[in-house]
C-alpha cells in the first residue's frame, strides 16, 4: 500500500528547516532617519538588577523610559522616570494609562 505524500507539505517543512540552520544574516543597518525616532518605554517593574538593566539599556538607546514598581528593591537609573504603585491594587496603573506607550516590558509578575 502507497500513502499519498503532499509534496507542498514537503517542501515547506524542508525550507523552514533550511532557514533555522542557516548561518545567522547580518544585523540590518539602521534607518537614516532611526534618530529622530524616540519610543515611549513602559517598564512594569524596572528597580531591581534586571529591570534596571533593561531600563538603563532602553535609555542609551534613546527611548523615553518610565518604570512602573513599587520602589521597594532599588532606585530607577538616572534619566528614568519612576511612578511608584503596588500593582495588586485596582487603580496601579492609572498613572500611565493616559499615555501612548509604544513598548510595554513585563519585568516584575
Amino acid at each position: 500500500m502507497t500513502q499519498s505524500v503532499d509534496r507542498r507539505h514537503c517542501w515547506s517543512v524542508s525550507r523552514i528547516w533550511g532557514q533555522l540552520n542557516a548561518p545567522p544574516r547580518t544585523a540590518p543597518r539602521p534607518h537614516p532617519c532611526h534618530h529622530l525616532f524616540m519610543a515611549r518605554t513602559l517598564i512594569l517593574g524596572g528597580t531591581a538588577w534586571l529591570g534596571r538593566a533593561v531600563a538603563a539599556h532602553a535609555l542609551t538607546q534613546g527611548h523615553e523610559v518610565t518604570c512602573l514598581a513599587r520602589g521597594n528593591s532599588g532606585s530607577v537609573p538616572d534619566g528614568v522616570a519612576l511612578v511608584t504603585a503596588d500593582r495588586s491594587l485596582p487603580d496601579a496603573y492609572r498613572e500611565v494609562s493616559s499615555t501612548d506607550w509604544d513598548e510595554v516590558i513585563e519585568i516584575a509578575w
